[in-house]
């Protein structure tokens, strides 16, 4: 929904250098999330007008940057938010905003278009939701606003859900669907079903005992908050047992993701060795 932009003078918020990372894996690190961030800052800028506003690459990512055009009666103020970036200070060091004069765009949304999106945004869940009870120290159930932006025609946000339990993942589901309806959002649903983890898994153990045989030293076997993906298979088949592995990947969903060469020899030996034992 667009009218036509105010005589005022137009200014670009960036908001960049987060640390970003896994959806799952990182998300109990503290680490923030531009696109709440930015969005909780222009809910209150005084006489603000959005013409623009994106942030974030994918749903399975935390966002590392958002950015937005916007038409203000003067240089926006950004003791607020750099405040808000300095409680990020330890655990996501990088993040900064900037703010500087822009070719102003013809269009901006209207009032109580701009209300609702960033009220959608602003309410939207993130971050972890639950602890596992099961496997203390582990993620149980989060949120996380991945993406958002304008595309075909429509402003789309993607938020991802990851839970151990069906139970606290229509909670979280229920929460963002009332949200949406409120503020005239539709959406779409796709994913994996939860997958709990067991404690005596019987395939876990075996990969165990083969990697004792073949390293002489012992797997910590335990549960995590990602692989997601063998959770289809064990809805097909619910007596199915799983266990997930892989070799090492450091700062996954994130621009420094990287794996280790070396560790991939002593992987293969592994679900070779697996695959005899079984």
């Amino acid at each position: 929904e667009l009218e036509p932009a105010p005589p005022l003078p137009a200014w670009r918020l960036t908001l960049s250098g987060g640390l970003g990372g896994h959806s799952g894996d990182d998300i109990h690190r503290g680490r923030g999330n531009p696109i709440k961030l930015l969005s909780g800052y222009l809910a209150g800028l005084p006489g603000g007008r959005i013409a623009e506003l994106s942030g974030g690459l994918t749903h399975n990512a935390i966002p590392t940057w958002a950015e937005a055009a916007v038409f203000a009666p003067e240089e926006p103020d950004l003791t607020l938010l750099q405040n808000a970036l300095a409680l990020y200070r330890q655990a996501d060091p990088g993040l900064r905003v900037t703010c500087a004069p822009a070719e102003g765009p013809e269009e901006v949304w209207t009032a109580t278009f701009q209300a609702h999106v960033l009220a959608f945004l602003n309410g939207l869940y993130h971050g972890v939701y639950t602890m596992d009870p099961a496997f203390p120290g582990v993620v149980g159930a989060s949120a996380n606003l991945g993406k958002a932006g304008t595309a075909e025609g429509a402003f789309q946000v993607c938020s991802f859900l990851r839970s151990a339990r069906r139970e606290e993942e229509r909670e979280l589901a229920h929460r963002h669907e009332a949200l949406a309806a409120a503020h005239s959002f539709t959406g779409t649903v796709t994913g994996y079903p939860g997958w709990p983890g067991e404690r005596n898994n019987p395939l876990a153990a075996v990969l165990d005992r083969v990697w004792r045989a073949q390293t002489g030293r012992g797997l910590d076997i335990g549960a995590v908050h990602v692989g997601l993906e063998p959770s289809v298979f064990q809805d097909k088949c619910p007596a199915l047992v799983m266990a997930s592995t892989g070799p090492d990947i450091l700062d996954a969903h994130s621009v420094d993701e990287r794996a280790p060469l070396d560790t991939l020899p002593d992987y293969v030996l592994l679900l070779a060795g697996t695959l005899e034992a079984l």
